[in-house]
């Protein structure tokens, strides 16, 4: 028997805005309590931004800054994702 362990870094999370998503979301109901400066991505056209509480897996916040972004379409549907 072969039993393999994966440690996930982070999560990818696409979101509409970052700044939202954690102070509504991410710090009120999760408990995530820090978050990294957000850096401008140009050549991936996102703004990103990692966020951790000290228990979970770090979330990777990802917003599209235009059309360009892969994400940009999930968001524009009204979905987030992972």
């Amino acid at each position: 028997m072969c039993i393999i362990i994966v440690k996930l870094h982070y999560i990818g999370i696409a979101v509409k805005n970052i700044d939202d998503y954690y102070d509504n979301f991410l710090k009120s109901y999760c408990g995530y309590n820090k978050i990294s400066n957000i850096i401008n991505n140009q050549s991936q056209h996102s703004r990103i931004a990692v966020t951790e509480n000290g228990q979970s897996v770090k979330l990777k916040l990802i917003e599209a800054i235009d059309e360009e972004n892969p994400t940009y379409s999930v968001l524009k549907s009204g979905k987030g994702g992972l």
